[in-house]
């Protein structure tokens, strides 16, 4: 999302209507003064929406005001280098993958093959090759479908839609305490729209109000608040990160260990018996 032109059509939005435009005028007319790619933002926004369908015009200025001074914007730099580590693991995942299905479809068997003709006696390691390699390779694919399911989740929620659903599955993925943080977070941004998004709306739309009611300078306030609930948010992220890179981590050196020694086992028999 374009925030940076979100705030600004709010902004200018608040400007015509002091100016006593309606907001279809200052809509059309924001169209036609304002091409600029970077100036132009999704007016199909549930956020967007839901101001534009504020009928009191005082209302309406008042949250026009608000959310074009409010930052809405994200600091995701403090999860991309994790997001690069979960990338370049992934591709260490693919590789394994790539090389171990060839060595268990064409070289393995051959070994196999040779094992039964000389009669050899087959070690555990040989033995359940199949089974822990296909368990390894199973358990790799998941976290990493996890992982990718997980950033995919992550970039939703931080497009801060009117409402989302997750599935059962979803929540393990992402942890109660994730999306609890988001339901904070989410409450606070639609608070002066005074809307019903989940069971923290209420608590948040009555805090604006007193906000209000105290004279204070509310986006300011919202912005103190905003700020220190999305860094909460981003370290629940990076610590469900870091759990889920561990795992994968342990489980790929785990499975390269146990790769090489039953791979050169058969080598090394061989060798002997020559």
């Amino acid at each position: 999302m374009n925030w940076i032109a979100f705030h600004f059509g709010c902004r200018f939005f608040y400007q015509k209507l002091l100016g006593g435009k309606t907001i279809s005028e200052a809509n059309i007319l924001l169209k036609k003064s304002y091409d600029d790619p970077q100036l132009v933002f999704d007016q199909e926004l549930p956020l967007w929406k839901k101001i534009f369908n504020v009928t009191d015009s005082e209302r309406l200025a008042f949250l026009l005001n608000l959310y074009g001074k409010l930052d809405l914007s994200w600091p995701q730099s403090q999860i991309n280098k994790l997001y690069h580590l979960r990338s370049y693991l992934l591709f260490i995942s693919i590789i394994f993958l790539l090389v171990s299905l060839i060595y268990q479809s064409f070289v393995f068997p051959s070994f196999m093959a040779l094992y039964e003709e000389m009669n050899l006696p087959i070690g555990y390691s040989i033995e359940k090759f199949n089974t822990i390699l296909t368990t390894s390779i199973f358990i790799i694919i998941i976290i990493n479908i996890s992982l990718l399911r997980f950033s995919f989740l992550i970039k939703k929620m931080m497009l801060y839609p009117a409402s989302f659903s997750l599935s059962l599955l979803d929540r393990m993925i992402l942890s109660s305490s994730l999306v609890k943080s988001m339901q904070h977070i989410q409450a606070l941004v639609y608070a002066p729209l005074d809307t019903d998004l989940n069971e923290l709306s209420t608590k948040k739309s009555n805090l604006i109000k007193q906000l209000t009611n105290d004279n204070l300078n509310v986006p300011e306030e919202m912005q103190y608040m905003l700020k220190a609930a999305q860094d909460e948010f981003l370290q629940l992220v990076n610590k469900r990160i870091i759990k889920l890179v561990t795992m994968l981590a342990v489980v790929i050196v785990s499975a390269v260990a146990y790769f090489i020694i039953a791979a050169y086992s058969p080598i090394f028999a061989f060798g002997e018996i020559v």
